[in-house]
């Protein structure tokens, strides 16, 4: 039978030398209740603090002079990992990144066209929803780029939090569009107070024209134009951000919910993240390219829309194979 490898060594190093003492004080003819008197002035606390402090001392020395060599394993697991991970997801991955090229230059066309063509009159009736739009688009790019990258490295769960960022840029986007020019100024402003987060929002009116106060995120989201059903995907990228039972023991990492703790990089989850990131990213950019009217926006818009549905059928077809191979070899 295999011996088992993981043993409290400390632990037997210590019972082993309080048994050997314990040995010694018999041998000399003392009794139980003068054994353990005697091991309890041997003061075992001060024993065991010496005995940590020596084992951690050596472990940091350890780590210290093999950190190369440890590290180098570790690339090889990581590296086997990765060309697993994208011989599964690696067109997906493809597929995503050219959502974001997409994205990021049509909304540099966009700019330029603004900067050149529209009238100044025209653009300053506009100026700030332009300027909060134009930069609430690129940050959602950029978190698109993380969401990617995080998708990449077999992390679906960070992913899937930092969607849930892509999905707040996208409905405050929505929310600033419409309401128009003094709630995007008032946003901008903002950027250089330390008031609170929700404050750039007064004056804000409902479609009935009545003034609303607004102080939290679900606040805002029932106040601008978003479809029901994002609420409980939202409610769910929350509880993986926050340590609530359902985020901790149901990851996206986990597959099928199998008794497993992942603590690393993992194959499943993928999907979800990639769909709702891509969708977030075409919102965020129909909202900006829109601003001013711009054909080839439209036509950009129609064509991020669309290429949500390459998106789907990559990353669900993907799924679904990895899941067939799974069931095969298990």
């Amino acid at each position: 039978m295999e011996e088992n490898k993981f043993q409290d060594v400390l632990g037997n190093i210590l019972m082993e030398t309080l048994s050997n003492r314990a040995d010694e004080l018999q041998k000399e003819g003392k009794s139980i209740s003068d054994i353990s008197k005697i091991l309890n002035d041997d003061k075992i606390s001060s024993i065991v603090e010496k005995l940590l402090e020596r084992a951690s001392s050596d472990n940091v020395s350890f780590y210290k002079s093999h950190l190369h060599e440890i590290i180098e394993d570790a690339d090889i697991e990581k590296n086997r990992f990765l060309q697993h991970h994208h011989s599964i997801w690696g067109e997906c991955f493809e597929a995503s990144r050219v959502m974001y090229i997409i994205a990021v230059e049509g909304a540099e066309a966009f700019c330029h066209y603004v900067t050149d063509n529209i009238p100044i009159g025209t653009r300053e009736s506009k100026q700030f929803t332009f300027l909060a739009l134009q930069h609430i688009h690129g940050r959602v790019c950029q978190q698109f780029a993380e969401v990617l990258c995080l998708m990449e490295n077999g992390f679906a769960d960070g992913a899937y939090a930092r969607w849930r960022s892509m999905f707040e840029l996208c409905c405050t986007a929505t929310f600033i569009s419409e309401q128009g020019e003094q709630i995007a100024k008032q946003y901008i402003a903002a950027s250089k107070s330390d008031k609170q987060k929700y404050e750039w929002t007064k004056g804000a009116k409902d479609p009935s024209g009545k003034e609303i106060t607004i102080k939290t995120f679900a606040a805002l989201q029932s106040q601008c134009h978003v479809n029901e059903k994002w609420k409980p995907q939202y409610k769910l990228a929350c509880s993986i951000i926050h340590p609530t039972p359902q985020g901790t023991m149901g990851r996206l990492s986990n597959a099928d919910n199998s008794n497993c703790v992942p603590v690393g990089q993992s194959n499943f989850g993928i999907s979800i993240p990639a769909e709702h990131s891509a969708i977030s990213l075409a919102w965020a950019t129909n909202i900006f390219l829109t601003v001013f009217t711009y054909m080839d926006g439209l036509s950009t818009c129609e064509t991020l829309n669309k290429w949500i549905d390459v998106i789907r059928a990559l990353y669900f077809s993907a799924m679904d194979n990895y899941k067939e191979v799974k069931n095969e070899q298990s």
